[in-house]
């Protein structure tokens, strides 16, 4: 397969739409890690496909590499930014700014990954 662009953009979508459900429903608090916060590695897996999905998707579209990685550095970071500025008016979830930290790192590890030809 050749144009793997809309591979890419379903997965990113599905893989949106889910970042987005798993933020808004009621869920079982996670084993805490080593650091003590529950959910970090979750958060860390979710944004790291997030990223490396971006990249992916505007591969092709942005020739500069810096840009390219900017702008899904960007997209990944707002998309956390407005999952936990909704869950601050979510009763049975909490916004932390920690998540986003992690977020952040997941995405950044993923735009890493995105540069290494797997295939």
């Amino acid at each position: 397969m050749k144009n793997k662009r809309p591979v890419f953009a379903a997965l990113f979508l599905l893989e949106t739409a889910l970042l987005f459900y798993f933020s808004l429903v009621p869920f079982q608090p996670a084993v805490a890690g080593p650091g003590g916060r529950a959910g970090d590695a979750e958060h860390l897996g979710a944004y790291f496909l997030y990223g490396f999905l971006a990249a992916k998707l505007l591969e092709g579209r942005i020739q500069k590499k810096t840009t390219l990685l900017f702008a899904a550095f960007a997209v990944a970071f707002l998309v956390g930014g407005v999952n936990e500025l909704i869950q601050a008016f979510i009763p049975y979830r909490t916004a932390d700014g920690l998540d986003m930290l992690v977020n952040g790192v997941g995405a950044a590890i993923g735009l890493a990954a995105s540069r290494v030809e797997w295939y």
